[in-house]
């Protein structure tokens, strides 16, 4: 479902870059940052999704929050996407957000998991 819905945006519509939702969450992060448990780890982690939110060469429309309970069976399509969260980004952000959304999986196979959806995402490891 990922991969049909991402496509290049057109002039006719804007969508929210991924680096502005990023940095809503690194703000909120440092808001917060002597709470966390190891507070240097924390500003690494903003430094890496900085960075990795900057770093988009194959941008296109994400659906940010895609997960089973927003996919239905349809009429006209064997399946229909609801309550998608258009940004701008890298497709990679969708692909991880998939992996999330089967922790189990990823937890009891973390290699093979992952491997998995590289493939299905054609995502180069």
């Amino acid at each position: 479902m990922l991969k049909r819905l991402w496509r290049k945006p057109n002039e006719t519509y804007s969508f929210r870059e991924l680096a502005e939702m990023i940095a809503a969450w690194n703000r909120k992060t440092l808001e917060e940052l002597e709470s966390w448990p190891d507070p240097g780890l924390a500003k690494e982690g903003i430094r890496i999704r900085e960075e990795l939110a900057t770093n988009t060469p194959d941008s296109v429309i994400l659906a940010t929050e895609l997960r089973t309970g927003n996919i239905l069976r349809a009429e006209q399509e064997p399946w229909l996407v609801i309550d998608p969260k258009p940004f701008l980004g890298d497709p990679a952000y969708d692909a991880t957000q998939h992996l999330l959304n089967c922790l189990q999986r990823l937890e009891s196979d973390p290699r093979s998991t992952i491997s998995r959806n590289l493939e299905l995402f054609e995502i180069d490891h």
